[in-house]
């Protein structure tokens, strides 16, 4: 009777293995099902496996050598097990429904690479349906978990995130932060909160929140932020960004320390991850709102700063005077990466063109006004807006000219971006260019100062309006009279835009008109100017 028993067990078995799993009503376990042995045991006993050996050794099929495996751990004999099931590994390597069996029981006795390596293989099976699919990836997470490889136990949950299971979002967060990917962590938290509906899961997002915000206090982790803080102190900004970076990487820091080692990053030109840790500090502060409005905007500016490859130009002025002059220009730059911008050293490859629209009564217009520049312009002190540049002029039209251009710019102002905060504040300006034409031998300097007030609309605060007195002088050694200075009132209008959450406003548009009391016919008179910055 017990020998019938045993190999009805035994055709069972191979029946439920081998048969069309599309067909199949049950579902593999997952791998925390397994390790309690559950789908592997059998009352069979020991004495009655010398059919099924044979069976194994005059047809060594899958079949009959995944039934004799299920006998022999159901009596207990785990060290023949484990050799059969090394066998079976090599013979049928690529039966997807072997290797998902082999993986629990590798799992089952703690062997937990082994059962990685074959639930990945039997995943690359196409005979699953989709649960059973769902339990080998529970299955592979859990083995992969086990021996440390979080990467891929986080890329087995992934695909079952899509769904916005709460559970499966809970398990990739918290394998996010043992894998001390905060910023993957604090992107999948928000998920997990709009996803939860029930009591127990909004809980669960809250407390995986805190601690992706809030971490607690790791020992080691804290002790390279402060050896980072010591080196800031030092002035030893490469040393300092090692230790930030060996903190984070613990799962320690705030957002007030994401920021200062991005500035610290900064310093040393690590431009890549100086944005990294400004726009992970960004991410932080948008949940637990530790930085003020305006200093969030400051990082923002930052990233902006720091991301910044290429730009330009628009330009058109205008002035009505006696001159009655109107130009249009265009300007565009590239800034090559990592030496483009070293903490505010700056070098640009540039390219310029303009024309005249309006030239006096009599004056050249038009094409045969359009000159071109090619050049580069470099800012060698970091902490002073001061600009050099050279330039190849190349003349398009008849009556442009080919020459050589130094010119050297310096400008500086306070209050002259956004202030997020809305409302009004005092704000200068101060603008000077020295320009020398070698092969013409002409110089021309010219200067302009602006004091004045600025007022952010309430409803529109990137719109800024700023009434304003000014100074201007120039002087031009190829004018017959060399110097001229003018005095009057302006009004600045600029409209900031192309903004988001890790950039400030990249562009503006603004509109500059004045009128001018002058000691020189191109110094007086009303003047207008449009540019957009892009």
């Amino acid at each position: 009777m017990a020998g019938m028993l045993l190999k009805w067990l035994a055709s069972c078995a191979a029946l439920l293995l081998w048969a069309s799993v599309a067909q199949a009503q049950a579902t593999l376990p997952t791998a925390a099902t397994a390790s309690q042995g559950e789908d592997l045991q059998s009352t069979a006993p020991t004495a009655e496996q010398a059919e099924l050996r044979g069976q194994w050794r005059a047809t060594p099929t899958p079949q009959t050598g995944l039934a004799l495996h299920a006998a022999l751990l159901a009596a207990g004999q785990r060290d023949d097990a484990k050799r059969l099931a090394q066998t079976l590994e090599r013979r049928f390597a690529e039966q997807p429904v072997a290797r998902a069996q082999l993986g629990y029981f590798w799992f089952q006795i703690n062997e937990f690479k082994r059962s990685q390596a074959a639930f990945e293989a039997a995943l690359r099976g196409d005979v699953w349906s989709a649960e059973q699919r769902r339990n080998l990836h529970l299955a592979l997470a859990s083995a992969a978990e086990a021996v440390g490889d979080l990467g891929a136990a986080i890329g087995a949950v992934l695909p079952l995130c899509e769904t916005q299971d709460p559970a499966m979002l809970l398990r990739l967060g918290r394998l996010y932060l043992g894998d001390r990917n905060r910023p993957a962590a604090l992107a999948v938290a928000r998920r997990l909160q709009k996803a939860a509906t029930t009591p127990e899961q909004q809980t669960a997002a809250e407390e995986l929140m805190v601690d992706v915000v809030q971490p607690a206090n790791d020992t080691v982790g804290f002790y390279h932020l402060n050896q980072a803080y010591k080196h800031i102190r030092h002035h030893d900004d490469e040393a300092a960004a090692l230790s930030f970076e060996r903190a984070f990487a613990l799962g320690a820091g705030r957002g007030f320390h994401f920021a200062d080692g991005a500035y610290a990053a900064k310093r040393i030109a690590d431009n890549a991850l100086a944005v990294k840790w400004f726009r992970f500090a960004l991410d932080l502060d948008s949940e637990d709102h530790a930085f003020a409005v305006q200093q969030a905007y400051g990082f923002r500016r930052e990233v902006e700063t720091l991301e910044r490859q290429f730009g330009g130009q628009i330009g058109s002025p205008f002035h009505a005077g006696m001159l009655n002059v109107w130009q249009v220009g265009v300007e565009a730059f590239w800034q090559p990466p990592t030496i483009g911008f070293r903490n505010g050293q700056v070098l640009q490859v540039l390219a310029r063109t303009y024309e005249n629209l309006r030239n006096g009564g009599y004056g050249a217009i038009g094409w045969r006004t359009a000159q071109a520049a090619f050049g580069v312009k470099y800012k060698p002190i970091s902490g002073e807006n001061l600009m050099i540049s050279l330039e190849k002029l190349v003349a398009i039209g008849t009556q442009a000219s080919d020459d050589w251009l130094v010119r050297l710019g310096w400008s500086g102002g306070t209050n002259t971006d956004v202030l997020v905060g809305g409302g009004n504040w005092p704000s200068w300006q101060v603008f000077s260019e020295a320009a020398w034409f070698v092969q013409a031998g002409r110089l021309l300097v010219a200067g302009e100062g602006r004091l004045g007030w600025t007022l952010a609309l309430p409803r529109v605060p990137a719109l800024t309006l700023t009434p304003h007195a000014l100074l201007a002088a120039e002087y031009d050694t190829a004018s017959q009279q060399q110097h001229a200075l003018a005095v009057g009132p302006g009004l600045n209008v600029r409209w900031w835009f192309d903004g988001d959450a890790f950039h400030a406003p990249r562009r503006w548009l603004e509109l500059h008109g004045s009128w001018r009391w002058g000691d020189a016919d191109r110094a007086g008179g009303p003047m207008l100017r449009a540019t957009l910055t892009l």
